[in-house]
């Protein structure tokens, strides 16, 4: 009788608990779904999306606007240096590169949108590439040409094409880096 017992205790410990364990793991699982069969199921989010999720607007246009905020913040850090720096050629090149990337990523923008989406687009963008700080970059390219700083000459001809607009109207007064 002792190795029928033995081999009953073992038979118990590896297959009987384990499944017994097993199906209270199960029933408790099966208690925690909800039991009102008629409940309305709950609504889905919906993010909210400007212009109401019309185009422009799209799947990725969340990334697009992150990276408007960070092409504004680079050139802003840029932009808000002391303006000496813009005489020391590591200094000069790093904000030129910044201000580039701004006015690269805007007018890339400002040039797709309307083809895709027509007016619309072209409404839309121009209204997100109005925000204050567009403005502050604005005029603080103009205030950096108007003082002698920034030269369109420091940037490739497809990103002087952008700004030159914004300056040609500002004249140059000052040399502070020629001396």
């Amino acid at each position: 009788m002792p190795a029928l017992n033995s081999s009953a205790s073992r038979f118990l410990r590896s297959y009987v608990i384990p499944a017994l364990v097993l199906i209270g793991i199960l029933v408790a699982w099966d208690f925690t779904k909800p039991r009102n069969k008629y409940a309305p199921d709950p609504a889905p989010y919906v993010e909210e999306r400007p212009n109401g999720g019309v185009p422009p607007w799209n799947a990725h246009e969340s990334l697009f606007q992150n990276g408007r905020d960070l092409a504004r913040k680079a050139a802003l850090r840029g932009l808000d240096q002391a303006w000496s720096t813009f005489c020391d050629p590591v200094g000069r090149e790093k904000n030129v590169r910044a201000v580039s990337h701004y006015f690269e990523q805007r007018g890339n923008e400002e040039e797709s949108y309307p083809k895709r989406w027509g007016q619309v687009g072209r409404d839309y963008i121009t209204q997100q590439w109005s925000t204050p700080d567009d403005g502050r970059i604005e005029r603080l390219v103009r205030e950096l040409h108007e003082r002698g700083y920034l030269r369109l000459g420091d940037f490739r001809p497809s990103i002087a094409e952008r700004i030159a607009p914004l300056v040609t109207k500002t004249p140059v007064t000052d040399r502070p880096c020629s001396g």
